[in-house]
This record gives C-alpha cells, sequence and structure tokens, in this order.
C-alpha cells in the first residue's frame, strides 16, 4: 500500500469566489491511466487540511481524459448543515487540483439524503444537479454549472418544472455529448405518466448550455412509467430505455397490448442531426403480476458486435393468495439502435459461495467493462461493497479486486480501470483513499473496439515518412457512414503534449475505400512528413456501419492507434523559395476593407497556420505585407507572396519539401487544419501555392539580349559620330529610348495597374490625354512645316513614306520628331529642314508632356505604394 501525505501550501481567494488548494506534488503519476495492461490493485492516500471538519467520499465521475473527480463532504447530523463542498480533481499525469466550492445549497439537498448529482460537461466543466426550494411542498430540479477551477458559469440552471416533493423520488439523469455538437440531454420522470426530456448544446465559448428542444415521452395507456435511463449513442445522439408496468388500478386484460403482458422496457433514439425521439420499440416484456422493472444502467455494447446494451432488474412481491411467488432477477438486453432485439441473457441476482450455499454478494448494481464483460457490484454480508467481473456470457470471471470497506464509491474509466475512494480506515476524515485496479481485457483492446481485427500501420510500430495509405479490418462486414477518420501528430512543445491534425476524411470520400471488412485510407504525402515523431489515427463512432444490421460502429479513441515515423534520413540543401498564394474573391474583398494592423495580424495568422499545420518553425517562414490582384482572374482575386529560407540543418525539411507539403495542404484544405484558421481558409484551394522562378535563371537571356541591344545602339551612334560629328548622333539613341518607354507604358498599363482597378481608369486617361496632345502639336507641326516651309516641302514629297511613319511616332512622344532633323550620320532621311519655331515646338511640346504624363505617372506609382501594393511577378512553375 502506497501512502502519500499531501500538505496544502498555498491558499489563493478569488472574485470568483473559490479556494484553490494546492497539495504537494508528488511523483503520483497514477497507473490507471497510463499503464492499462498491468493488472494490480493500487492505493493512494490523501490528506485534507483539519479547518474544513472531516470530510468523506461521497461523490465520483470521471471526463473522457480519464480525469478522475471526487466530491467531499461533512456527516452532520440533520438539521446541521455540511460546511464545506469540496471537488477533488486527479488528472491523468497524477496531478491533483483541490477546489471548494463557494456556494450555498439548500439544506434538503443534504437532509436527511444526499441530493446532489453529478455529471460531466464537455471542456472540463460540470454539471452539479440539486434541489431547488420554491416553497414547504414543492421545488425545482436546478443545474450549477461549475469549471475545475471552481469558477462558477451559471448558478442556476433550471433543470424540471416545479415538482411536489413526493414526485422527486421518481428519476432523473443526464447523458453527455462530448462531440463536436456537444450538447446534454436531461431526463425526468415527473407523475409516472410522462418522461420530460429536454435537449441543451453547450457553449464551449460562454460555458453554458442553452435550451435546443424539450417534449415529453408519453407512458401507454393504462401503464405508468418506472424507471429510464439515457445514454449517448454511437452516432453522436442519444437513447432512452425506459420501463413501464400496468397500474394498479388497471385490469390485466389490457386493449393496447396482447394479454396478459404486466411491464415492458421501451427504447427511443435521437438520431445525430434530428430534435426530436422516434417512436418506441419494445425490447423486453414479462407476464408476471405485479412487476417492477428497474434500469439499472444503459451503454453502448463492448463486444464483438455492434449495438447497445441494458442491464435491467425484475422484482415482484410475493402473492401467496394469488399463489405467486417473489420474483428478483437480473437480465442483460442487446438490441440495435433500429429496435431489433439482439439477445437477452439471465444473470445471477448474488454471488453465492459454492461449498455451503452462503450468498457471498447481492448485487444492486451492474455496468458494462469497456474491453467485454461485465460488472456487478453489491453488498456483502458485512455491508460493504463488493464487485465481481462476468464475461459477455454471464460466465463468473473474478473478484473486482478492490477491498471490501465501507462507504466504498467507484467509477469505470474508459480504459478499463476500476476506480474507487473510500473514507481512509481510521474513518476521521482527515484522509481518503482511492483505490484502482486495471480490469483484464475479455476482448480485442488494441483497439479498444472489439470489432476491429487489426490495422496499418500496426500499433507501436515504425512508418516510412509520406506513407500514402493506412487500412483497418473489421470482424465483419462494413460499409460508409457519416462520420470521419482523422490523423494527428503529437508533438512535446513548451505547453506540454500538443495533437495537430494532419488530415481528416469523412467515410464518403473517394480517398476512402470499403472493400468487404477492410477501409483503405488514402493520405496525403504531406501527412507523415515529420522523422521520428508519434502520429496516430481517431476514428469517429459512426464511421462504418455493419452492413448486415446497417449499424453503426465504434470508434477509435484518441491516442489507440498510434505509431511513429522513421528517423535517419538526411534531406539535400536547397536555397529560400518564394511562393505565390491566392485568396478567394470573397476572401480578397474582405482583405481589402481590413485595417493595415487587422491586415498585419491576418498575416500573422496565416504564417502561425502554415508553421503548425506543415509544420516547420515560423522563422523559416515570412510572408510580404503588400499584395497585388490576380490579372489572370475574372474575379478581383489577391495574390499573397511569401517566403520559405533555406536551412543547413539536413535532418529538417528542406525549403523545396516545405514548398510541396505547402501546395498539398492548400490544395486539399478542406481535409486539413488550415480549415480551423480564418486566414488560411479564405486561400484559393484550386490556385493552390506556385513557386515563383529566380528572375535571373528565367530572364538571363531577354537581360543579355537587351545589353546587347544598348551596346549594339551605343556603337552605331559612336559610328554615326564618327562620319559625321555635327549630327545630333544621340538623337538615334533617345528614339530607342522612346519607343521601349511606349512599350513599357503598355505593359504597365495592361499587366500591372489593371490589378488596381481603381487606379486603372485614371492612369489610361493619361495615356490617352498625353498622346492627344503629342497628336495636336505633331499635326501643327506638319501643316505649319508642310505649307509655309517650302524646303521641307520639298523634303517631304521626295521622302513620302518614312518620314510619314516618324511623323505618326510623334504622337506617342515628340522627341520623335527631333530625329528626322538630327543629320545622323549625314542621312538625308534625318536632315528635314525644319525651322526654329518648329523645333521649339517639338521642344515646347515635351516638356509639356513632362506634366502631363510622366509626373502624373509617378504620382500613380506612389499612390499604388500607398495602397501597399507591390508587383509580384508572377513566373511560376507549374504542377
Amino acid at each position: 500500500k502506497i501512502h502519500v501525505d499531501n500538505r496544502y501550501t498555498q491558499r489563493i481567494m478569488t472574485n470568483f469566489r473559490r479556494t484553490r488548494l494546492l497539495y504537494t506534488t508528488v511523483a503520483l503519476y497514477v497507473v490507471i491511466c497510463l499503464v492499462p495492461m498491468i493488472k494490480a490493485l493500487r492505493i493512494y492516500n490523501f490528506t485534507e487540511p483539519s479547518e474544513f471538519g472531516p470530510l468523506y467520499p461521497i461523490n465520483v465521475f470521471a471526463y473522457p481524459d480519464r480525469t478522475i473527480g471526487i466530491r467531499l463532504t461533512n456527516r452532520f447530523s440533520c438539521p446541521q448543515q455540511p460546511t464545506t463542498f469540496a471537488l477533488r480533481f486527479l488528472d491523468p499525469n497524477g496531478a491533483l487540483n483541490a477546489q471548494n466550492l463557494n456556494f450555498t445549497f439548500p439544506i434538503i439537498n443534504f437532509c436527511p439524503i444526499n441530493r446532489i448529482r453529478i455529471f460531466t460537461l464537455p471542456d472540463n466543466y460540470l454539471l452539479i444537479r440539486y434541489w431547488k426550494v420554491i416553497d414547504n411542498s414543492s421545488i425545482q430540479y436546478a443545474g450549477l454549472i461549475v469549471s475545475m477551477d471552481g469558477e462558477i458559469i451559471d448558478p442556476e440552471l433550471q433543470l424540471s418544472n416545479t415538482l411536489s416533493i413526493p414526485n422527486t423520488t421518481h428519476p432523473n439523469s443526464v447523458a453527455t455529448l462530448n462531440f463536436a455538437q456537444k450538447g446534454i440531454l436531461y431526463v425526468s420522470i415527473y407523475d409516472q405518466l410522462s418522461i420530460n426530456w429536454t435537449r441543451y448544446v453547450w457553449d464551449s465559448n460562454r460555458g453554458s448550455l442553452t435550451q435546443l428542444s424539450h417534449d415529453v415521452i408519453k407512458s401507454p395507456r393504462n401503464f405508468q412509467i418506472d424507471d429510464a435511463k439515457c445514454f449517448t449513442t454511437i452516432d453522436g445522439g442519444f437513447g432512452v430505455v425506459y420501463s413501464a408496468s400496468l397500474t394498479p388500478q388497471s385490469v390485466t386484460a389490457n386493449a393496447t397490448f396482447p394479454n396478459p403482458v404486466t411491464a415492458l422496457v421501451f427504447m427511443t433514439f435521437m438520431r445525430l442531426g434530428e430534435n426530436n425521439f422516434s417512436s418506441t420499440s419494445i425490447i423486453y416484456e414479462t407476464t408476471y403480476p405485479q412487476v417492477r422493472i428497474s434500469i439499472r444502467s444503459c451503454q453502448q455494447n463492448h463486444v464483438d458486435h455492434p449495438g447497445y446494451v441494458c442491464f435491467i432488474r425484475v422484482r415482484a412481491a410475493a402473492n401467496l393468495t394469488a399463489g405467486n411467488s417473489a420474483w428478483d432477477f437480473w437480465r442483460m438486453i442487446s438490441f440495435f439502435s433500429t429496435g431489433t432485439l439482439i439477445s437477452t441473457l439471465d444473470l445471477a441476482n448474488n454471488l453465492i459461495f459454492d461449498s455451503s450455499g452462503i450468498i457471498l454478494i447481492n448485487y444492486t448494481r451492474a455496468d458494462s467493462l469497456y474491453y467485454g464483460g461485465f460488472l456487478m457490484t453489491g453488498t456483502n454480508q458485512a455491508n460493504y461493497s463488493q464487485g465481481s467481473i462476468y464475461d459477455k456470457d454471464g460466465n463468473f470471471i473474478q473478484d473486482w479486486g478492490i477491498d471490501s470497506l465501507n462507504g466504498t464509491i467507484f467509477s469505470i474509466l474508459n480504459n478499463n480501470t476500476i476506480f474507487a475512494a473510500v473514507p481512509a480506515q481510521n474513518n476521521l476524515g482527515d484522509s481518503w483513499e482511492l483505490y484502482s485496479n486495471d480490469i483484464s481485457p475479455l476482448a480485442n483492446s488494441t483497439y479498444m473496439n472489439p470489432t476491429i481485427v487489426s490495422a496499418y500501420p500496426p500499433v507501436n510500430e515504425s512508418i516510412p515518412l509520406a506513407l500514402k495509405s493506412i487500412n483497418v479490418t473489421y470482424n465483419i462486414e462494413v460499409t460508409p457512414s457519416l462520420a470521419n477518420i482523422s490523423i494527428y501528430q503529437r508533438t512535446n512543445t513548451g505547453l506540454g503534449v500538443v495533437d495537430f491534425l494532419r488530415q481528416t476524411l469523412p467515410a464518403s470520400s473517394p480517398n476512402v475505400r470499403f472493400n468487404d471488412s477492410v477501409v483503405s485510407i488514402d493520405v496525403l504525402s504531406c501527412t507523415f512528413n515529420q522523422q521520428g515523431q508519434i502520429y496516430f489515427v481517431v476514428i469517429d463512432g459512426n464511421f462504418a456501419k455493419a452492413k448486415e444490421f446497417n449499424e453503426p460502429l465504434l470508434g477509435v479513441g484518441n491516442g489507440t492507434w498510434m505509431f511513429r515515423t522513421k528517423t535517419g534520413n538526411n534531406n539535400s540543401f536547397t536555397d529560400d523559395v518564394d511562393v505565390i498564394a491566392r485568396l478567394s474573391s470573397s476572401a480578397s474583398a474582405f482583405f481589402v476593407a481590413l485595417s493595415v494592423s487587422e491586415r498585419h495580424n491576418f498575416l500573422n495568422e496565416m504564417l502561425i497556420s502554415f508553421s503548425e499545420t506543415i509544420p516547420a518553425n515560423i522563422s523559416r517562414l515570412s510572408i510580404m505585407d503588400r499584395f497585388q490582384y490576380d490579372g489572370e482572374s475574372k474575379r478581383a482575386q489577391i495574390l499573397l507572396k511569401m517566403t520559405i529560407r533555406s536551412t543547413r540543418d539536413l535532418s529538417q525539411m528542406n525549403s523545396m519539401q516545405i514548398y510541396e507539403d505547402m501546395n498539398m495542404l492548400v490544395t486539399n484544405k478542406s481535409i486539413t487544419s488550415l480549415m480551423f484558421y480564418n486566414s488560411t481558409a479564405s486561400l484559393d484551394s484550386d490556385y493552390g501555392v506556385l513557386r515563383l522562378q529566380n528572375l535571373w535563371e528565367k530572364y538571363r537571356y531577354h537581360f543579355a539580349v537587351v545589353i546587347c541591344v544598348i551596346f549594339v545602339s551605343l556603337v552605331i551612334v559612336f559610328l554615326a559620330h564618327n562620319r559625321y560629328p555635327q549630327g545630333k548622333s544621340m538623337s538615334l539613341f533617345k528614339f530607342i529610348l522612346v519607343i521601349a518607354d511606349f512599350v513599357l507604358d503598355g505593359i504597365f498599363l495592361f499587366d500591372y495597374v489593371e490589378d488596381v482597378p481603381r487606379l486603372y481608369f485614371p492612369y489610361l486617361g493619361i495615356i490617352l490625354a498625353a498622346m492627344s496632345f503629342n497628336f495636336f502639336i505633331t499635326m501643327f507641326i506638319f501643316f505649319r512645316e508642310f505649307y509655309g516651309n517650302t524646303p521641307f516641302h520639298q523634303w517631304m514629297k521626295k521622302r513620302k513614306t518614312i518620314p510619314f511613319v516618324f511623323f505618326l511616332l510623334g504622337y506617342v512622344d515628340l522627341e520623335s520628331l527631333n530625329l528626322i532633323c538630327s543629320k545622323v550620320a549625314r542621312f538625308k532621311i534625318f536632315q528635314a529642314p525644319l525651322t526654329s519655331t518648329a523645333t521649339r515646338w517639338i521642344y515646347l511640346g515635351s516638356l509639356v508632356s513632362v506634366f502631363m504624363e510622366d509626373i502624373p505617372q509617378l504620382v500613380i506609382l506612389v499612390r499604388l505604394h500607398a495602397l501597399k501594393v507591390r508587383r509580384i511577378t508572377v513566373d511560376v512553375e507549374y504542377h
């Protein structure tokens, strides 16, 4: 026996009216949750501070992540009020979180019996159900929502209408969903004539419950409802099983049901996406007189076939007058969600010592175990709790392994571990003990799903990088259903262990193939991309259905189907890579409307998303905060430029591998965690991520041609100058620059400014205005010289075509007219006898063009930068 003596080291009072009690940390890694295959009883002792009075365990509960909760209370005689409402939480890593709830419950909740019930909620919250007193004869069921930190979120959630106190003896229960649709179902029997149910939706952000739907399930005519249990279903819905018996006033002959049925068990389901229950089905009936059936528990069936299982207890008092003996027996009922009965199994109501016939245990409770079989518990001759393990056929296997002690309260974790809280043996209330025992599997427990025979990769195996497919094999033929299969990467971070979603696929995906009993799943090449990392597969309940019965099958939970990638691969070095991604049209409009700081946050979130999803160190990723519109898209879509930096660590992914995975992720964003970020969810998956080529590599020959043209032009100018030094030889070079300027203006207009609609028409107007001005000045000079300058008139008659071309080029830029009178190399074509007035008009016109065209173009460029738009040269490599 292990004794762990814990003393409080700190106590902090907060404005949430809570008391945090921090225990001295010990190396308490509770094997309950971590090593389910070890079969050994473990006992842990916890000491409570004396200032809160004697404290004794009274309620236990467990979360899906195997965090254990224990409620402690004082034992005072009525009408004395308990002074402490103590909650203790033990997480899977062994850390103990102690909270004393600062809330005053009405004394009727403690005296004469405990009426408090505790139910787990999603996101590690609790619903504490209690009685709210209305007056001396009536109450309401109310719920208090509290966090594991002791913060009260809602002190008075109404769970029922006003009830008379005698009617509160009727059962009520809560079923909690912990799936994506998060919610609870509250079921209560008010007057034995109907079951009142209310479905609530859980808001994770506010930690609150909102009523979604409410209705009643009425009892059959001449019958009264005796008991009811609700539970969650494999497909993410709810189920209710209830029993009904003939009312004392009813006669045995009943027109509604075949004679002489006296008691029945019904089932009904609320399926995923529905807000009401289906029609009821009968799964058990009896004709024994004056019988009452209690529903002890109902759960999903963890045996080698799908469906659900309920444990019922059938009891009837002896009637000597009628000659009827007493009845008291247990029965296990297995059934499908359609209402079809699978089987029934009679169970013993006690455990008898074979040699003497002495009753060792009188059973009062039965629970299905997660790895096959079931647990029956009750009291022994000393009135202490004791339990027995049975297989699915009802054969006794072993004792439950927990010491027989007074005041034992217990529950079962989803890894087949039984845990029990009991007062310390001295019974002074100064300490309490936690017992745990791992129950040996009675069915295939490798995947915590007895219908799964095998899977690839096997559990704990090493796999190569970029594995392209996985598969799972069932023991029956299966067909696709509605839920998903997902792959996660488990990573140790500074905040602890974090599970990152790598890929998720619905059963209906074309990348999921069902072939008899085998399901094959195609995996993205970027999913298993990290060396020596742990990955695991989660199969949601209702991912597959049994083909023969059309019944949803259980899934595989978090961290069960786990394996690791191999190590030892060295990657080649690649240089920095520039890439572009495109926002969708709606996201582009949203992005443009953001403020500068909001855009900065948007882009930062995109970097974080890629860093976590690839995954890659965020220092290797950067994004340009300036953008452009995609001119090739018919819709206004923004292009964003990112840079992937290289690394000298060859054990890490190189920049090209990151680029390829980034493109794969964006192209398939709907099945990756990119969809969980607003920024990356806004990316255009059809566009993907495109690599920008190195401009020098792509255009080096173009650059060489330009340099050659410039060189040749300068050589020609030099030769022309040598031939005739008095000529204006540089006019030829200016002419070449004028033509190049015109071509670049056109490219800028149609391939750049078009990306910014608000600047396109102003820029086009500037070009047209300048050309119009040049046209009028050119025509003015031409007609003035042609009709007023005789030498020019004679020169034009001799050379009709070529001079006319130069005058047309004057429309583009007046500087072209200087070439025809430049006398370059003393060629006749360049010796137009223009008057000094004409050359002055050319000069003045060129000067005006600077103000009409060049300066406004500069303003446009400044405006583009003010809009934080930078040209991304979209020279890409397509895949």
